[in-house]
């Protein structure tokens, strides 16, 4: 939906999806798993925010491949994570 601001589609995927956690790319990077973000997280205590956002310039020269460094190191923390989940590192 158009008409829908950018921050609100990549909660409303994580949603859908049943609470995946989605890394949106773009002039603001956006993380969310369509969850409310715990108060004592937040900077701001006032805030109800379902996503993170990161609107930093980055530099402007940037190399191609990024991204796939982006997918493949989330990749691996998330295998190292279901591992420790499941007990395998006691």
């Amino acid at each position: 939906d158009e008409a829908v601001p950018t921050e609100e589609l990549c909660p409303r995927l994580a949603r859908a999806l049943q609470n995946v956690t989605i890394v949106q790319k773009g002039a603001s990077d956006i993380i969310s798993n369509g969850l409310p973000i715990p108060q004592e997280l937040l900077a701001d205590a006032s805030q109800k925010t379902e996503s993170l956002i990161n609107d930093t310039q980055g530099g402007l020269k940037r190399v191609g491949g990024q991204g796939d460094i982006l997918s493949g190191s989330t990749g691996v923390l998330m295998a190292w994570g279901s591992e420790w989940v499941r007990g395998s590192y006691e």
